[in-house]
């Protein structure tokens, strides 16, 4: 059984921490809170695999840390966890004699945690490193019961930014949901609908079936295939309805519909249910919202 290091044991290192101890390969000896605590040589010289699980500002004062002469790296493997950076972070620790790597679980951990809640079953997770980092890392992965994915260092920002986007705009694409909600009255069952966010109100429960369908849809049948909508009937009437009422009523957001519109164009020209022309045509009024509308000067 590896002994295993954790420094940094916030949101996804206590995640990892209890993670690793439910399987039969793995067991956590020693964990350090952040990079600014004191690692003591005793304790980490004993562990096989070291995590450092800090924050990307954290990493680099781990590795200064590290790289001092009372630690023994020789053969140990270390990773981090970061999304947008490489294992090349790590290489003062490789001239040291360690195997490093980048592991990154494709999954969002929002808080830390003080029991295994399997966050880390059944994901993705991606690797990249020298060869004998690769493979504990696949060794750790499988003890996890999830997916190793083998990336290179060049393509790390781009997978982060689909992680990002995945995950962070997601949230920030729905709470436009509920910034528009916010202007809507409509009554459930007899009762009003409160106007006051998806966490006091039912106006997530009115789109979460939409929300579920759409991405069973893509699953099933692939993003083009799943696309509905008036972009996809080129109905131009009810964009140029929609755009007119976000000026007036959330000038703001006109930007982002544009943008997003111009994209399902895109799509729906592949779907072949738009001709070039309509796309160029749909595109081009889009194109006119693309920046916020400019405040009227009031004398």
């Amino acid at each position: 059984m590896d002994k295993v290091c954790i420094i940094g044991l916030g949101k996804l290192g206590s995640h990892l921490y209890y993670s690793l101890n439910k399987t039969k390969k793995f067991r956590v000896y020693y964990t350090v809170k952040n990079s600014r605590a004191k690692i003591l040589p005793v304790k980490l010289n004993e562990c096989r695999v070291i995590f450092i699980c800090t924050g990307d500002s954290g990493i680099a004062k781990a590795v200064e840390k590290l790289s001092a002469e009372k630690y023994k790296l020789i053969d140990k493997i270390i990773f981090h966890t970061s999304g947008a950076l490489s294992s090349e972070i790590l290489i003062p620790l490789k001239k040291k004699g360690a195997f490093i790597g980048s592991f990154h679980p494709v999954q969002t951990f929002n808080a830390r945690v003080t029991e295994n809640n399997r966050l880390l079953n059944r994901i993705y997770i991606t690797i990249e490193g020298n060869n004998k980092a690769v493979s504990k890392a696949k060794e750790i992965i499988k003890s996890l019961r999830s997916y190793a994915v083998l990336m290179s260092a060049e393509d790390k920002v781009l997978h982060h930014i689909n992680s990002v986007i995945a995950s962070n705009y997601l949230i920030a694409y729905l709470r436009i949901i509920e910034k528009i909600s916010h202007d809507l009255s409509i009554s459930y069952m007899d009762k009003k609908i409160l106007k006051n966010g998806f966490k006091k109100s039912s106006f997530f429960d009115i789109y979460k079936p939409l929300i579920e369908q759409t991405i069973e849809n893509i699953g099933s049948k692939g993003f083009v295939k799943s696309l509905t909508g008036p972009v996809e009937r080129n109905d131009l009437n009810t964009i140029k309805l929609h755009l007119e009422t976000l000026r007036r009523k959330a000038p703001g957001l006109l930007p982002f519909y544009a943008i997003m519109g111009i994209e399902t164009a895109d799509i729906a020209l592949k779907k072949k249910s738009i001709t070039d022309k309509d796309a160029k045509t749909l595109v081009s009024e889009f194109k006119k919202h693309l920046s916020l509308p400019k405040k009227r000067n009031r004398n």
